[in-house]
């Protein structure tokens, strides 16, 4: 990428334990610090386009939807990680739709995950994949 004149950065939302066959836990990285990498991030080049991923809880949303509005983050993919390889939920049951509704307006481009119901069936499992 560098060779061609660009730069990929990342904002890490939560880390996960995990091997080769399976996720086994994770723990979400407090909002301030969130928002703190997004403003470093974006202080230290201009971003020319974003791209989510494990957005696991309402609060995340909310935090980097705000960021994405206040930081004019634009394009923006929203490309949501709900559910690992191995079954494991890497979300809170409730925030299943709101990927869909916290950015809505400011989405240009959706993935084959973004659409449709999150867990299928209505179901709204919490992370032991328990309705």
């Amino acid at each position: 990428m560098q060779a061609n004149g660009t730069f990929a950065a990342s904002v890490i939302t939560a880390i996960t334990a995990q091997n080769t066959v399976a996720v086994t836990d994770a723990f979400e990285l407090p909002l301030s610090l969130i928002r703190s990498q997004l403003e470093a991030v974006t202080s230290d080049f201009e971003v020319a386009a974003t791209k989510t991923g494990m957005l696991s809880s309402i609060g995340i949303i909310e935090t980097v939807s705000q960021a994405v509005s206040d930081m004019g983050l634009r394009p923006l993919v929203v490309d949501p990680v709900m559910i690992s390889k191995s079954g494991f939920f890497l979300v809170e049951g409730r925030c299943g739709g709101s990927t869909h509704e916290a950015d809505a307006p400011s989405r240009r481009l959706y993935t084959k995950r973004s659409r449709g119901g999150a867990f299928g069936g209505g179901r709204h499992p919490d992370r032991t994949g328990r309705p």
